[in-house]
């Protein structure tokens, strides 16, 4: 929760903050029909709202979703329930570990990228700029034989 909350943090600061309007719209849909709060000032989740919003969405979802139709699945159980489920016959199902990329490190990579943009950004527009500029004097320097 902490590294998703502060993806959101930071999307709520420049250069994103054009996308704010939109993610408030958003996200009071979304705490409308999960039940999540967010903070106001941030847009971070609100934890204490996430355990009661998780177990009324997933008891909505099974009272809803046919059985034969509803998979409840955790990705540590592997290929072969979802195979089952699918319809896939064992021989054709995967043997290769079933794949992992939703890990802390893969998110915390996502908000160091993420807070690169949103506080460096001026010297990621400046610094190309400021060299362009230099190459720039240097050649009319050289061209022009005043240096």
């Amino acid at each position: 929760m902490s590294t998703v909350g502060a993806l959101f943090a930071h999307m709520a600061r420049p250069p994103f903050t054009f996308f704010v309007p939109w993610m408030q719209d958003w996200l009071s849909f979304l705490s409308k029909r999960t039940g999540i709060v967010h903070s106001a000032s941030d847009m971070t989740p609100v934890a204490a709202s996430l355990p009661k919003a998780y177990t009324e969405w997933a008891a909505e979802v099974r009272s809803t979703v046919p059985p034969k139709q509803l998979l409840e699945y955790h990705p540590r159980q592997g290929w072969p329930p979802l195979c089952d489920f699918l319809g896939v016959p064992p021989t054709e199902c995967p043997t290769a570990p079933y794949p992992r990329d939703d890990s802390k490190d893969r998110w915390d990579r996502a908000v160091v990228w993420v807070s690169l943009a949103t506080y460096k950004w001026p010297l990621i527009l400046l610094v190309p700029v400021a060299v362009l500029g230099l190459i720039t004097w240097a050649s009319l320097r050289f061209v022009l034989g005043m240096g």
